[in-house]
């Protein structure tokens, strides 16, 4: 797996905003595909069903983290790091009911 395939909450907010609300439409879109055929949805793919903050702050938790963290012990990204901490913790103030997404 390559860091750039998993980066965007890597970005400033403005920029991984933007990109994770692109890949959430797509991946919902397949969801409303495999609906539509009466297939069984695929996990983190149903409109209805899908907490998006829950599923961010996994995303950067089991995947994201890991990854960067491993690729920092080697070669320094302190401002990379420092992104996906802030946020990280956007999305856990949301969870919180402690702030919101625009």
């Amino acid at each position: 797996m390559k860091c750039a395939d998993v980066s965007n909450p890597t970005k400033e907010w403005n920029i991984y905003e933007r990109w994770y609300k692109l890949i959430i439409e797509e991946t919902l879109r397949q969801g409303d595909k495999e609906k539509s055929l009466n297939l069984p949805v695929s996990p983190y793919m149903d409109r209805d069903t899908l907490n998006i903050p829950s599923a961010q702050t996994g995303f950067m938790d089991f995947i994201v983290r890991p990854l960067f963290e491993s690729f920092d012990h080697y070669s320094p990204i302190p401002n990379v790091i420092a992104y996906l901490q802030q946020n990280r913790d956007r999305w856990s103030k949301v969870i919180l009911g402690q702030g919101e997404i625009a």
